[in-house]
C-alpha cells in the first residue's frame, strides 16, 4: 500500500470551498472555537453540547487541534447503489473535503447514512461548518494515530482514563467518509476495481486496509469514530 504523505496535511486551516451540488450547505469560518484554554496532547476536550474527546493533534502553539471522539459504534455507512460525492476531484488534505462529505449527506437526508448521522448527532441543531464532528477522512485518520509516531497506545491510555471507547487494533475495521474513488487511495493488489456507488474507504487503526472489498460495502456494519477541528481564534 501507498502510504499518503503526511506533510502536505499539515496545512489544515487553509480553507477554499469546493464546489459541488451540496455548497449551498457551505460555513467555513476558519475559528470555530473562541475560549482561552489551553490544550496539550491527550487532553480531555468538552464542547458546548458536552462530548467529550481527546487531544489527537495540534500545531500553531495549540490553536489548532484534531479532537478525536470518546466514543465510538459499530453502524453501516450508507446505502448503495448512490454515489454521495458528485465532484470531479477530491481534496485530499483539505477540510473541506470532510465537511463537504457532510453536507452533502444532510442534504440527501442525513437519516439515510448512520455513521455520519451519528456522528452529526454531537452537532446539535448546528449546520455543518468547519468544527462539525463527522467522520475522518484517511488523511486525518493517518494524521491522528500516526503523525510523529505510533499514537495509538497514548490515545487509549487517555480514553481508559476518562472512561471512553479505546480505540480496537489488530483487524478491526472503521469507516472513513471517502467513497471508493480511483486513484484517492492507492493499494499494492492489482487489478482492484473502484465502485464510489457501492462501496466506502474502511481502514484500520494499524493503517491497513483491508484489499477485500466486500467489506467496503457501504451497507456492512464496521466501528465509527466522530472527529472534529478546532480551530481557536
Amino acid at each position: 500500500m501507498k502510504r499518503i504523505c503526511l506533510t502536505l496535511f499539515v496545512a489544515i486551516s487553509a480553507i477554499t470551498l469546493l464546489v459541488t451540488s451540496c455548497s449551498k450547505w457551505s460555513h467555513f469560518d476558519t475559528a470555530n472555537d473562541f475560549s482561552e484554554d489551553i490544550y496539550s496532547l491527550y487532553d480531555t476536550y468538552t464542547d458546548e453540547f458536552g462530548n467529550e474527546g481527546i487531544v489527537v493533534y495540534k500545531k500553531d502553539s495549540g490553536k489548532t487541534m484534531l479532537v478525536l471522539s470518546a466514543d465510538e459504534v459499530i453502524l453501516p455507512w450508507g446505502p448503495t447503489n448512490e454515489k454521495v460525492y458528485l465532484g470531479d476531484s477530491i481534496a485530499h488534505y483539505a477540510i473541506e473535503y470532510g465537511v463537504t462529505m457532510l453536507q452533502c449527506m444532510c442534504a440527501r437526508g442525513i437519516e439515510r447514512f448512520p455513521a455520519m448521522e451519528w456522528c452529526n448527532r454531537k452537532n446539535g441543531e448546528k449546520l455543518p461548518y468547519s468544527g462539525s464532528w463527522r467522520l475522518p477522512t484517511e488523511a486525518e485518520w493517518e494524521i491522528m494515530l500516526w503523525y510523529d509516531g505510533v499514537n495509538l497506545p497514548a490515545i487509549n491510555s487517555a480514553l481508559k482514563r476518562i472512561g471512553g471507547d479505546t480505540i480496537a487494533g489488530n483487524n478491526a475495521l472503521y469507516w472513513l467518509c471517502e467513497e471508493d474513488y480511483e486513484n484517492y487511495i492507492v493499494l499494492s493488489k492489482p487489478g482492484l476495481d473502484y465502485n464510489p456507488y457501492d462501496r466506502a474507504v474502511a481502514e484500520t487503526a494499524t493503517l491497513l486496509f483491508d484489499l477485500n472489498k466486500d467489506h467496503w460495502i457501504k451497507s456492512t456494519s464496521h466501528r465509527v469514530r466522530a472527529m472534529k477541528h478546532v480551530i481557536f481564534k
